[in-house]
């Protein structure tokens, strides 16, 4: 039991992460051989050892051969594979239920949008963002009351859904041009905050 163990191990927190989930599919194969490999000839030892010289086991059924090699790894393989398919399940279901947002109504694009966040759907009025925060995978909509919503999304898809009142004025930031206090050459102000603007963005660009 304690070498099944280590090879589920091996596989939920070494092979899946680092070889399958990226796609490094020859390397996630030859290190999955191997795994079953050296456990087969661990698990093999052991019950040589256990059973037969401290309980006086019948030799034949655990032997130093290539029978009982192969019948180790038939046993640890099973192990692992069940526990794996449960796993890249799991993964399954999360990936689904990350992308699985109701489909907008189409004249909900230019008065709000529908966002998941903390496992929960929101309806939010695009006249009350004042603007989007990039965080590498996720955004954050910093809205009028003050309260933030931070979703699993890339700011370029954030602004896609969002009408023409929303401008891209950093490669961090959308904001929402409705909102805007004033700008400099460097800068623009939002209800507070101080937003770093882009090169190249014309004036014209920040006014509704």
């Amino acid at each position: 039991m304690p070498v099944r163990i280590m090879a589920v191990y091996g596989m939920l927190y070494l092979l899946i992460p680092r070889f399958l989930l990226a796609r490094r599919y020859p390397a996630f194969l030859l290190g999955y051989l191997l795994l079953i490999g050296f456990a087969g000839c661990l698990q093999m030892f052991i019950s040589v050892f256990f059973y037969q010289n401290l309980m006086v086991a019948p030799a034949e059924h655990f032997s130093v051969s290539f029978a009982g090699w192969f019948r180790s790894c038939l046993l640890i393989n099973t192990t692992v594979l069940l526990i794996g398919a449960i796993r890249m399940f799991q993964l399954y279901i999360s990936v689904v239920e990350r992308h699985s947002e109701p489909a907008q109504e189409p004249e909900a694009l230019s008065g709000s949008v529908t966002v998941k966040a903390n496992k929960r759907f929101y309806r939010i009025p695009c006249n009350e963002i004042l603007f989007v925060e990039g965080m590498g995978n996720y955004v954050k909509y910093h809205l009028k009351n003050g309260e933030h919503k931070t979703v699993y999304a890339s700011l370029k898809e954030t602004l896609d859904k969002l009408p023409d009142t929303f401008l891209r004025l950093h490669r961090s930031y959308v904001i929402n041009k409705q909102h805007v206090d004033s700008f400099s050459a460097e800068s623009v102000f939002i209800q507070g905050a101080t937003l770093p603007r882009g090169k190249g963005l014309a004036d014209s660009e920040l006014t509704v």
